[in-house]
């Protein structure tokens, strides 16, 4: 999927005009997004240690774009929010583990071909997640722990106009890695999240 994406992208690069005319995807813009996230925690000193978390996610993004004949530019940031979370027995099985991640935001540059009313992108940044591990031991006292990891992240998508007004649609894909993190519950566990995030979104000029 990746090198699919980077391909067309880079023939795209190679044939786009000169002409310096506005795209139509120029300035600046908000939206709505609503996605699904699945990700996994990866426990390294707990055996078999893996989360597999998902859920859905719904957030919003700002940004602009700029453009040099049908090479789209930009800068766009977001703010999501979910539940993707899963538990397991910890090294005592008598206890449970459970992760969960309730926030992810992202600052990314966008880069693209514009062709007609569509925009094929290439994105990439920085990400930060808010992520909490916690143990429950067999009468139901709770050890949590929350961080707020930082990582990056890398995507492509699509967009397009609705119709003739300021409105646009868009489809992307984006992975997060944020690398390990240690949670001080009732003894010290490190994780390792990385996370694949599908999602739809409408957004208007301004």
């Amino acid at each position: 999927m990746w090198k699919f994406g980077i391909a067309a992208l880079g023939l795209g690069l190679l044939s786009a005009t000169s002409v310096y005319a506005q795209s139509a995807f120029d300035g600046r813009y908000w939206g709505l997004t609503l996605g699904y996230g699945n990700g996994d925690m990866t426990h390294i000193n707990l055996p078999g240690g893996v989360d597999n978390v998902n859920g859905a996610i719904a957030g919003g993004f700002v940004g602009w774009n700029g453009s040099k004949g049908r090479i789209v530019y930009g800068i766009e940031g977001d703010l999501s929010f979910g539940r993707l979370d899963a538990s397991q027995p910890c090294n005592n099985p008598t206890w449970t583990c459970k992760a969960e991640i309730s926030a992810l935001a992202t600052l990314r540059g966008r880069v693209g071909v514009e062709s007609g009313k569509t925009l094929l992108y290439l994105t990439g940044g920085v990400a930060a997640a808010r992520m909490e591990f916690s143990t429950t031991n067999s009468g139901g006292t709770v050890f949590p722990d929350t961080n707020t990891a930082t990582g990056w992240v890398a995507g492509l998508g699509v967009e397009g106009k609705w119709r003739s007004g300021p409105w646009n649609y868009r489809v992307e894909y984006m992975h997060m890695d944020f690398g390990k993190e240690t949670y001080q519950t009732d003894a010290p566990y490190i994780s390792d999240f990385d996370s694949d995030i599908i999602r739809v979104g409408l957004s208007k000029r301004f």
